[in-house]
């Protein structure tokens, strides 16, 4: 194997609570990437964001099957911004890039050449990749029809304004530079990824979509029905709108959150009626319309709504 004294260290940033089948193979995927002899020096950062540090046991069994290099912290502030943030302390002269995944997601084959391959490609400071829903139970024709459980996707290369923490490449240069954190406000309503990055892509960061970098993602039971779709539509639009004031002009963000709002809820009431005509799919595409729109607008006015005080695929 390569010495890995002469390999970049690649660090993989991972925020749990709860999920220690998740984590499992998560951690196992990347063990496999590690006994393959990767072109960095991979090892990977796991904060417990349960204060009874649920995930020890499970870390521990890890740390004496794997080869990987596990490092293991307890957040005791419930939040996912608490959690990730600790992960950037965590990282701090270990790491000369991190990468975020999600403690329900596991790399696909190539998955890291590929990330590091379009960085040096696009020249590329941040580099974000696809992912891959997986159903722990098939989900209803409708939902698969109407394209409500697929991810957005980009041709590689394609540049963006912002980025997430569910697969997305970062130097640590560039987080040690500029400062910016987790927005710990945000710790119950989701979105703070989406902060984070925008405001590294408000900094100058430029950031690239590497298309056939995937990880797959289990999406749980509860979250295959209309309700959690109206319900994501809302908290998306809300947290957009606390984003939009706080990088933004007033102005500015009153045309795209209150107007653009408005613009959806009356596209969702004139388009409803139809989906009668052509299924259900179509009715709940106009529904989440009005979610979103009304989302964006009550985010503006100052509401927020707190979407992550429940844990799904626990």
């Amino acid at each position: 194997m390569t010495d890995t004294c002469d390999k970049r260290r690649v660090v993989i940033l991972v925020a749990t609570c709860k999920r220690p089948e998740g984590l499992t193979h998560l951690a196992e995927g990347l063990d496999l990437i590690y006994r393959n002899d990767p072109p960095v020096a991979l090892a990977m950062v796991i904060v417990d964001n349960d204060p009874a540090g649920s995930a020890k046991s499970t870390v521990e069994r890890l740390s004496k099957s794997l080869s990987l290099p596990l490092y293991y912290g307890i957040e005791k502030t419930q939040g996912i911004p608490f959690a990730r943030n600790k992960t950037l302390d965590m990282a701090r002269g270990i790491a000369d890039d991190v990468v975020f995944l999600d403690d329900d997601e596991v790399p696909e084959a190539g998955w890291l050449e590929e990330i590091l391959r379009v960085r040096m490609a696009y020249g590329a400071d941040i580099v974000t990749g696809a992912v891959n829903p997986v159903f722990a139970e098939p989900p209803p024709e409708w939902m698969m029809a109407g394209g409500f459980l697929q991810y957005t996707r980009h041709e590689t290369g394609t540049t963006l304004d912002r980025a997430y923490t569910n697969n997305t490449l970062v130097p640590w240069k560039l987080i040690e530079d500029s400062r910016i954190r987790f927005d710990e406000k945000m710790a119950k309503t989701g979105g703070s990824d989406t902060h984070f990055f925008r405001r590294l892509h408000l900094e100058g960061a430029k950031i690239v979509w590497a298309n056939e970098a995937v990880v797959s993602e289990l999406i749980p039971k509860t979250r295959s029905d209309a309700g959690w779709i109206l319900q994501r539509a809302f908290r998306i639009g809300n947290s957009s709108a606390y984003i939009e004031r706080d990088l933004f002009s007033w102005s500015k963000s009153f045309f795209s959150m209150v107007l653009g709002g408005g613009y959806r809820i009356a596209k969702g009431f004139l388009t409803w009626p139809l989906g009668w005509f052509s299924g259900r799919e179509a009715r709940v595409h106009a529904l989440r319309q009005i979610y979103y729109g009304a989302g964006m607008i009550s985010g503006w006015l100052g509401f927020r709504y707190k979407e992550y005080r429940t844990i799904h695929g626990q």
